[in-house]
């Protein structure tokens, strides 16, 4: 029967600065194998754990801040400097997906003579209160729109030249806890480590060989499938499945901002009683713009924010001795 226990510490192997796996080589292929299925999870766990009892260490882990803040906190002889900044997220792609619904909906009620609230009809023409649709507008963006803190964590850089050797020495590994990750002197050193490795794996390792995989396909943003492809690569022992798909890009905050625009210059026309903005009119001191020319500003800002790109996903199959394989 196999023996099942409960480990609390991994061993991860240092990767020197040196190794850069640019080709497609079996000692590459196991290098990124490794770093994709093990060392970055690892390290990603350890760190995303420690910065958060380095942030509550400095009282600076609450889900709000009014103004940005920096700490220091400091274990050993190690610094650990948090900047703290308040921020907003705004997902413009709701507001977007809103927005049309809303506008589609009010040329659907035209179209069927049903009449709706603030839409008023000029010359046969469909008009909308610009007040009113601006309200509607800055109200889709606060209901989309949440507070955020960004936190940056720098730290005393390493001076000892034993740690600076043992990064760079071949074979060598660090034990990585994987519970209770505390505020302690040894993590504090652990995490230096650690982030410069992770750092390493990402540019040394995992990014240059994705590239390799990727460039063997033929295929890029230059290059575009017209549909989605999936290639399969074996290096060594270890086979890599590469999907690559046509994928629209759309920037909605361009959307958003371009529609804003539309309706501040409408409403400075509204109230300029010289001005001639197609598509503005002025009744009983009310501005109003035409729906067709919000509708039709919108399909042109859809356009103009929308490009083209490939989207490439890799996956990494381990390929089982052939003669092992049932299946003929």
């Amino acid at each position: 029967m196999v023996q099942v226990k409960r480990i609390n510490k991994l061993k991860v192997g240092i990767i020197p600065e040196e190794k850069v796996c640019k080709e497609l080589t079996e000692e590459n292929a196991q290098l990124f194998y490794t770093a994709e299925k093990f060392s970055q999870p690892v390290y990603d766990l350890f760190m995303s754990r420690f910065e958060e009892a380095v942030k509550k260490e400095a009282g600076l882990d609450k889900e709000s801040l009014e103004e940005k803040t920096e700490r220091k906190v400091k274990r050993g002889d190690i610094t650990f400097t948090v900047k703290a900044t308040p921020s907003k997220s705004t997902s413009y792609q709701n507001i977007c997906s809103r927005l049309e619904t809303y506008l589609a909906d009010l040329i659907h009620a035209k179209e069927q003579g049903i009449q709706r609230e603030g839409v008023r009809t000029f010359d046969g023409k469909t008009y909308l209160a610009i007040d009113e649709l601006t309200a509607k507008v800055n109200t889709l963006i606060d209901t989309y729109t949440n507070p955020t803190i960004s936190a940056k964590i720098d730290y005393t850089k390493l001076k000892d030249k034993s740690l600076e050797n043992m990064l760079n020495a071949v074979g060598k590994t660090v034990d990585i806890d994987t519970e209770d990750i505390k505020f302690t002197e040894a993590n504090a050193k652990l995490y230096r480590i650690v982030d410069i490795q992770d750092k390493r794996l990402k540019d040394n390792v995992v990014k240059p060989f994705q590239d390799a995989l990727k460039k063997a396909t033929g295929l890029s943003k230059e290059n575009p499938p017209e549909s989605t492809i999936t290639d399969f690569f074996e290096v060594g022992k270890y086979a890599f499945s590469i999907t690559t798909a046509p994928k629209e890009t759309v920037k909605y905050g361009g959307i958003v901002n371009g529609i804003s625009a539309l309706l501040e210059e409408a409403a400075e026309a509204a109230e300029d009683t010289r001005s001639e903005m197609e598509g503005v009119k002025i009744k009983d001191n009310k501005g109003y713009i035409e729906l067709n020319l919000v509708f039709g500003t919108y399909q042109t800002l859809v356009k103009e924010n929308t490009g083209s790109t490939v989207e490439q996903k890799i996956q990494i199959m381990p390929l089982p001795a052939y003669d092992a394989v049932v299946a003929k």
